[in-house]
This record gives structure tokens, C-alpha cells and sequence, in this order.
């Protein structure tokens, strides 16, 4: 049977975002290559509650979240610029607005590309570096989600510099960028659990090795 939607917001077919092979992404593995590949997927950004259950694998459980968090956080920004435009138009002087138009479109790149280069490193590349590629992927999410927050829990308005998700513009905006951490909590467990996975299994082929040599040690003494 179907899985139980929210609201009207379709389906994910199984060979769609949520529960697509890792395998079928192995193609093509130039990192430029794989732009037109993400844009795609962005493009069919969805949510089901399959994505909850975690239980289509952690490399599609990541990519699934991963794709949705891509497409909400430039849908988000774009609303961002909109509302503050209006909002504040009376206040900001033509070379205001340009430095504000420039900034957000310099933090909508910035944000596609962690978005990407994370999906590319995490399910194109196996972390890139394995078990410490994962959880350092894991961490940059986490960071990059908390910057939005920094001035409020610096009490400090220098930190308003390193804010990743647009300027620090209205309560309004820290609340909808909020949302957010449903997706950066989702990329960071399945980037934990990958991490594990991949130290277990290197662990288990290092021990099955070891044993291997053993077993051949002891028969050579035994013949």
C-alpha cells in the first residue's frame, strides 16, 4: 500500500529521489559533470514519509534530505530577498539595494554549492575520504545550519558577518529558516551512521585478514 502523505504533496516513486540506487549515480563521476545531474534532482524535490523511516538505506536516505534541504533553502532565500526588499524598500538607497542584491545572490551560490558538493562528496564519492569524510560532512551541515543563529547566541552583531543563510533581517526569517534543521538533522544522522558503517566494515576486513594469515601461518607449520 501507498505511504500516508502530507497535505497534497505527491509521492516519491521508488525509482525517484527518496529510494534511488546509490549504483545508478556511480556514472559519470566528474565533479562538473554532476551539476546538470543535482539540478535535476532539485527540480523533483519532494517528501514522503518513506524519508522518515530511514529504512531505504543511509546514502538514499541522505541524498533524499540532502535534495530536499538544496531546494528549500534557495526557495527560502529567494522569499527572503522578496520580503525584504519590500519591507525595508523605503529604507535602503539604490546602492543598498544592489550590495543587498549582490550579497544574496553570492549566498544562493555559496548555498548550492555545500548543497551539492555535499551530495556529490557523501553519495557520489563515499565521503571522499571514508569514515572522516562522512562525519566532517555531517559537522559542515550542522555549522552551516547554526551560523544563522550566531548573532543571538554571540549576543554579538560582528557575528552577523558570518551568517551562511542571508543577513540577519527579522525574527521572522531566523523562524522559517528553522525548518531547516529537520533536513540538516537527517543528513547528520545518516552521515554518522555511514561513518560507523565504514569504520565496522574496515575494522571487519582487517580482522578477516588477520585471521587469514594466521590460518596460512599455521598450516605452513603444519606441513
Amino acid at each position: 500500500s501507498s505511504p500516508k502523505h502530507f497535505g497534497a504533496i505527491p509521492e516519491i516513486p521508488r525509482s525517484d529521489i527518496a529510494l534511488r540506487p546509490v549504483s545508478t549515480m556511480a556514472k559519470g563521476n566528474g565533479y562538473c559533470s554532476s551539476f546538470k545531474e543535482y539540478l535535476d534532482l532539485l527540480l523533483k524535490a519532494r517528501i514522503s514519509c518513506d524519508m522518515f523511516k530511514c529504512d531505504g538505506g543511509w546514502h538514499e536516505t541522505f541524498q533524499a534530505w540532502n535534495v530536499l534541504y538544496g531546494a528549500a533553502t534557495l526557495f527560502m532565500t529567494l522569499v527572503y530577498v522578496v520580503v525584504s526588499l519590500v519591507a525595508y524598500w523605503g529604507d535602503l538607497s539604490a546602492h543598498g539595494v544592489i550590495s543587498f542584491l549582490i550579497s544574496s545572490f553570492v549566498t544562493l551560490l555559496v548555498q548550492f554549492w555545500i548543497a551539492h558538493t555535499g551530495w556529490y562528496c557523501v553519495v557520489r564519492s563515499g565521503g571522499c575520504c571514508g569514515a572522516v569524510g562522512y562525519l566532517l560532512w555531517g559537522i559542515v551541515y550542522l555549522l552551516a545550519f547554526t551560523s544563522r543563529y550566531l548573532p543571538h547566541i554571540l549576543h554579538s552583531a560582528g557575528a552577523a558577518s558570518y551568517v551562511f543563510y542571508g543577513q540577519n533581517h527579522g525574527w521572522w526569517a531566523d523562524i522559517m529558516y528553522a525548518f531547516l534543521g529537520i533536513p540538516i538533522a537527517y543528513m547528520f544522522v545518516s552521515c554518522f551512521a555511514l561513518a560507523c558503517n565504514g569504520s565496522a566494515r574496515t575494522r571487519g576486513i582487517e580482522l578477516e585478514s588477520d585471521h587469514s594469515s594466521s590460518d596460512d601461518g599455521s598450516s605452513d607449520g603444519d606441513a
